[in-house]
Parts: structure tokens; sequence; C-alpha cells
């Protein structure tokens, strides 16, 4: 018997997980950055400015707020609009 090609999934599963990948990796970093930042500040940067403290403390915040938007842009795109375009 022939397989019809028509009960093939609409997008494999393989090709959202390959599109969610980077947005995933980036976000995850960003969090366990956000999480663990008071330890690596005082194991690897020892005796910094508090210019230099806050700095890092804004900017892994930020990236964590761009990071997120950009999982979540990727997420509608991948589920919402590739299915209802598809």
């Amino acid at each position: 018997m022939k397989m019809d090609s028509s009960k093939k999934p609409l997008v494999p599963f393989w090709r959202i997980g390959k599109r969610l990948v980077l947005p995933s990796f980036i976000f995850c970093f960003f969090f366990f950055f956000l999480m663990s930042k008071d330890e690596l500040v005082e194991k690897f940067l020892g005796n910094v400015s508090s210019v230099v403290e806050s700095g890092l403390a804004y900017g892994s915040q930020i990236g964590m707020w761009l990071s997120g938007a950009f999982l979540v842009q990727r997420l509608i795109t991948v589920f919402f609009w590739d299915g209802l375009l598809a």
C-alpha cells in the first residue's frame, strides 16, 4: 500500500525544534547568568567598582528581557503564523 502524501504532518517536528533552539539557548543563558550573577562577580571579578557591578546587573536584566521577547516572538511565529499560513 502506498502512503498518501496528504497524511504527512504540516510542519515536521525537527523543523520546529530547530527554529526554537537558538532563542531557547539565549534565554536560558541569561536566566542562569541572572540567577548566579552575585557568585560570578564575587568569584571572577573580585573587587570591582560599583559602576561595573551595576552595569553588569542592568546588562543581564536587559539581555533577559530581550531574549525573552525573542523567544516569545519565535514561539508565536512557529506555532501561530506558520500553522495559520501552512
